[in-house]
């Protein structure tokens, strides 16, 4: 499975979905005084999201007519930084038996958290963040009776964190759904 194939396998895992319109900036563009090409970005512009691009009828990334607005690397970076860290920070605080890590499982999955039984980790899926709940690989664990009782309230948390800081997320499809399909999808009013 390549990058945007990202999905939990295991019985007792689950995995949500963060839209990277929700994530990936762009930036108002600097242009050339003189042949009118983009040459930078105007750092003292707010950067926006996709999704308030979009919102305000803003082009990004033209190719056509007018020069859209221009996608920001150093932003979105940090923008998918910051995200790690809330989901890190508000999942440790209610689930104190999650330590914090920083290792890789594969070479697209960074676990970022992990208890005796699981991992919940992150994962560039392309067109979202993969966030999931996995099985630890690394430990021989037969308690499946205790994991079956976890892992609904470890999801919801997960879905719960997702919903407040970024208004919605959308779940895994169950059952033999490919790996671009998703399930259902989770919303949840912001202030403004």
């Amino acid at each position: 499975m390549g990058k945007g194939n990202i999905r939990a396998l295991g019985k007792f895992e689950g995995c949500f979905y963060l839209d990277m319109d929700l994530l990936a900036l762009y930036r108002k563009p600097e242009l050339c005084p003189h042949c009118g090409e983009v040459i930078g970005t105007l750092d003292d512009e707010p950067a926006m999201t996709v999704r308030e691009l979009m919102a305000a009828g803003i082009e990004y990334d033209s190719c056509i007519g007018e020069i859209g607005w221009v996608y920001d690397d150093m932003g979105s970076q940090l923008a998918w930084n910051d995200m790690v860290s809330i989901v890190v920070e508000a999942l440790h605080m209610k689930y104190s038996s999650f330590a914090k890590v920083s290792k890789w499982r594969g070479k697209d999955i960074q676990v970022v958290l992990e208890n005796e039984r699981f991992q919940i980790a992150v994962a560039d899926n392309e067109w979202s963040a993969a966030w999931l709940l996995l099985e630890r690989d690394d430990i021989d664990d037969t308690a499946a009776l205790s994991k079956r009782k976890r892992v609904p309230g470890y999801l919801e948390a997960l879905k719960n964190v997702l919903l407040n800081y970024y208004g919605e997320c959308c779940a895994q499809a169950k059952g033999p759904a490919g790996a671009w399909t998703h399930g259902e999808t989770y919303t949840k009013e912001l202030a403004a």
